[in-house]
């Protein structure tokens, strides 16, 4: 019974969120995908990924004084076209982050902290970025992998259903034998189900008041 009420509790919550307010473009203002509870963190993630990388593009960037020899320098607008959508820039840290470690990493890898906690501002190493993609098999990777799989994932549901319901209506609108329209269009359900696995259509049926994401990888 006590497990039962804490389920309905976690489901209460998730309809009482604001999600306009809740999911953050700076990354200064954001929570870790860690604090959330365990059962709303996949919905998170992809409202993120459906508001895309903190690029900030049309601001001027500050110039920071780092360490006592060095010149004041400032992050690059250019970096964002250099290194691609995983980098994300925070207006009120000043810092550098990584969009993909920040959605995926978890506290206990190695270099969590750097790009998802206390932000890079280390402007005169540009190199250091190259070197936080690192090699293929890595965190970092890993990291950009789940995000693609779970766009593609969402993306390939989304167009298997838009598929089968544009060919119902042609159907339903030509055919005069109704119980043969009935036949052949469950027939190509049944064919274009096969395209999609059994986790995608749950998701998708557990989240049809979201719209298609609008981040590409």
């Amino acid at each position: 019974m006590e497990r039962y009420f804490k389920r309905k509790a976690s489901c209460l919550a998730e309809n009482e969120i604001n999600w306009d307010e809740e999911i953050k473009y700076d990354l200064g203002l954001r929570k870790e995908i860690d604090s959330y509870h365990p059962n709303l963190r996949e919905k998170v993630r992809r409202k993120y990924l459906e508001n895309g990388p903190c690029q900030p593009r049309g601001i001027n960037f500050p110039l920071l004084k780092i360490g006592d020899k060095e010149k004041p320098r400032r992050f690059m607008r250019e970096w964002f076209d250099e290194f691609g959508p995983w980098l994300e820039y925070s207006e009120t840290k000043q810092k550098a982050y990584c969009f993909y470690c920040f959605l995926f990493r978890e506290k206990k890898d190695a270099g969590y902290d750097a790009f998802v906690v206390n932000g890079w501002d280390g402007f005169h190493r540009k190199e250091r970025l190259r070197s936080h993609i690192g090699e293929v098999g890595g965190l970092h990777y890993n990291a950009m992998k789940e995000c693609d799989e779970q766009v593609s994932a969402t993306t390939t549901v989304e167009r298997c259903f838009s598929a089968m319901k544009i060919v119902k209506t042609s159907l339903s609108n030509r055919m005069g034998d109704e119980h043969l329209s009935h036949r052949l269009i469950c027939y190509i359900e049944k064919e274009e189900m096969k395209k999609v696995s059994n986790e995608a259509v749950v998701h998708h049926f557990m989240t049809m008041e979201e719209k298609g994401s609008k981040y590409d990888l």
